[in-house]
This record gives C-alpha cells, sequence and structure tokens, in this order.
C-alpha cells in the first residue's frame, strides 16, 4: 500500500478509458457490446479507468469507481530527478516530473484491436511512452466495489504491458 500521498496534478489532464463503445462499429473485430468473440464483446465490462500525470514523477491509474490508486509507472528517465522530492524543492526553482496528458485510443495492430495509452513528459522530461492497457479494468464487475479485488488483477504484470519508449531507453 502506498505510504506516500499522490502528488500533484499540475498540467496533466486525466483521461478516462471506459469499456469500448463505438457505435457502429469500425469493422467486424471490433464488434458490439452485446456481441460476444468481438473486441467489445469482450470487453464490455471493463471497469473505467483514470490515467493522470502527476509531480511525484509517475504516470497514475486510479479506478473511476473507487478512487483507489491501481497502478503507477516512473518513467526510468525521471529516476535521477526523484531525489529532489525528498530533498524539497526551493521556491524560485521547481521541478517538473509527469507533466504531460495521457492518451487512450483503441487501435488495430496486426489485424487485433488493443486499447493503447500514451504519455509524454510535458515540462518533465523528453520521453514518451505507449502502454497497451486493453486489459486494465477487466477481472471485477464495473458495478463492484471490492477494491482489493481491483488491486489483485493489477498485480498480474499483463494487465499493463510497456510497449516502448521515444527515445528508446536503452540509449539512456
Amino acid at each position: 500500500m502506498r505510504s506516500q500521498p499522490l502528488g500533484a496534478v499540475t498540467n496533466s489532464t486525466p483521461a478516462i478509458m471506459d469499456p469500448p463503445s463505438l457505435d457502429p462499429p469500425p469493422d467486424a473485430d471490433y464488434g458490439r457490446t452485446d456481441a460476444p468473440d468481438t473486441y467489445a464483446g469482450d470487453h464490455h465490462e471493463r471497469r473505467s479507468i483514470i490515467w493522470v500525470g502527476m509531480n511525484d514523477g509517475m504516470m497514475h491509474a486510479i479506478d473511476a469507481r473507487t478512487g483507489y490508486e491501481v497502478w503507477a509507472f516512473v518513467p526510468h528517465n525521471l529516476l535521477p530527478k526523484l531525489r529532489a522530492l525528498l530533498d524539497g524543492q526551493p521556491v524560485e526553482q521547481f521541478a517538473y516530473f509527469v507533466d504531460s496528458s495521457p492518451k487512450i485510443a483503441e487501435v488495430k495492430m496486426s489485424g487485433e484491436w488493443k486499447t493503447l495509452m500514451l504519455f509524454g513528459q510535458g515540462w518533465g522530461g523528453t520521453f514518451y511512452q505507449a502502454f497497451e492497457v486493453t486489459e486494465a479494468g477487466m477481472g471485477v464487475a464495473p458495478d463492484s466495489d471490492d477494491w482489493g479485488a481491483v488491486l489483485a488483477t493489477f498485480a498480474n504484470t499483463t494487465r499493463v504491458r510497456y510497449l516502448w519508449s521515444f527515445p528508446d531507453y536503452g540509449s539512456f
């Protein structure tokens, strides 16, 4: 469990990931929420997740129903800057961290529909990151208040999959 409070939201606009709901669907693979064995049909029970960058150096995922943080990511290039959070920041020198708004999109990649989240760092840095979040919010009914079960689903590392960064972290 988190022992420190969440950071401030300085310039990041939260993005809400809801279940797929396009009508009409872009193709038969996407389908409708009432059509089994389609992307929309298989994910119509996905919980709503709020993604937001905060000035604690992390991109956060917050369960929209319970308000609990369920996942967070620290971009690797910001790790050296995190010391500023412990040392404190002088008033005349404010350090930014994850200061950009995440973008959520349903995309078809290699013939398969997926949900992607992309975000930069705004004033906090120069890197961009992409994650596949298709399965984030799956496994617990959308109307359940069982926050422990929601947290347990995010213990599965396939819920949020890191895809890439630009520039590549390998050259950092």
